[in-house]
């Protein structure tokens, strides 16, 4: 049987052995997939529906496919959205959306977006960060570009990023932490907010509330679904709490505190 997870958060031996010979495609699917059913069975009767989309109908004057979605909820009903007031995370830091993007321009930035799907509106667009997505990937500069095509529209957008062996997906954030989550609510008035979300080793993952219509929110249970799936995908099987983990030195000191802790405690309880 699998062991649970040493770690409150992100497990600092396995995210290192994740990241090493193409090992993150795996954890990626099968997170996207628990993420998307939890999702479901909590949106269940609220006229809502969760998918992990392969394409969505994105409408813009560029010579490039769709950007292809983690994960989208729709909303079939189609219910309004206005303006008004949504209650910020007290662990949340606020930034606004123009600063965050200011060094992310791309060279040739589209003129217009326009979200469409054949049952109903996209009201949420969550990633979870790939090493492709990020620099120095060559893929970087094609996943900046269409994020911003998806934040010019007016949906929520969560973005979260596990890879502390890469840089920040956006230039403006400081690398004060390993691990970081982006939300974007909608777009219901101006300057448009980004909370951040700053977290480190052995610290959970945050679970916050997300706008999508007038009046409504959804819960991203992060935390939840990154311990169901550590131990039920059985991954203790390929780590090793005497050693340090992979690539232990492109922790930050504070993380590498941490992971010598939490080494400390499984060694005590085994």
């Amino acid at each position: 049987m699998s062991r649970s997870n040493p770690y409150r958060g992100v497990n600092a031996h396995l995210n290192s052995w994740l990241q090493q010979d193409d090992r993150w495609r795996d954890f990626h699917t099968v997170y996207l997939a628990y993420l998307r059913n939890t999702l479901a069975q909590a949106l269940t009767g609220r006229g809502y529906r969760v998918t992990v989309e392969r394409s969505i109908q994105l409408r813009i004057d560029l010579p490039t496919r769709p950007k292809q979605p983690d994960l989208i909820v729709l909303d079939p009903q189609e219910r309004p959205t206005q303006p008004s007031a949504y209650v910020v995370p007290a662990s949340a830091q606020v930034m606004n959306l123009h600063e965050l993007l200011l060094q992310d321009d791309p060279e040739d930035e589209p003129s217009a977006i326009a979200v469409y799907h054949a049952s109903g509106r996209v009201v949420l667009w969550f990633e979870l960060l790939s090493p492709t997505n990020k620099a120095p990937s060559g893929g970087f500069d094609v996943y900046a570009l269409k994020r911003r095509q998806i934040l010019q529209s007016d949906i929520a957008f969560v973005e979260l990023d596990l890879l502390h062996e890469q840089p920040p997906a956006y230039k403006q954030l400081p690398t004060v932490t390993s691990f970081r989550l982006v939300v974007v609510p909608p777009a219901w008035g101006e300057p448009r907010q980004t909370w951040l979300f700053h977290f480190e080793v052995d610290e959970p993952l945050p679970s916050p509330s997300v706008p999508i219509v007038t009046g409504e929110t959804i819960t991203l249970p992060l935390e939840e679904v990154y311990q169901r799936v550590f131990v039920e995908s059985a991954y203790d099987a390929d780590l090793d709490y005497t050693q340090l983990p992979l690539h232990f030195e492109r922790y930050s000191p504070a993380a590498q505190e941490a992971v010598r802790a939490v080494m400390r405690r499984a060694q005590s309880t085994a």
